[in-house]
């Protein structure tokens, strides 16, 4: 990819003015190590998934595959951010 094409990416807004919008996310594993399409990873996250609403997170459909996992999440903005490194 070059920097020119990097520019035509579409890139997160830098402000949302609407309450707990619904984002779509991907994260990918660190060096894009396969772990994540077991029946062990995915109950893990299905728990993890039940739990996030007790700390303002709700996550609704997903895909995992073996090295990362789309997903589409709500927060609730007053309690966490999606901002690396950051939290309320």
């Amino acid at each position: 990819m070059t920097a020119e094409d990097h520019k035509k990416r579409l890139a997160r807004l830098s402000t949302v003015y609407i309450r707990s919008p619904v984002y779509f996310v991907t994260a990918c594993t660190h060096n894009r190590t396969q772990l994540l399409a077991t029946k062990r990873m995915h109950d893990a996250f299905v728990t993890f998934g039940k739990r996030g609403a007790d700390h303002g997170a709700w996550i609704g459909d997903y895909v995992v595959m073996p090295d990362h996992l789309h997903l589409f999440v709500a927060i609730d903005d007053d309690r966490i951010t999606l901002e690396l490194g950051a939290s309320r």
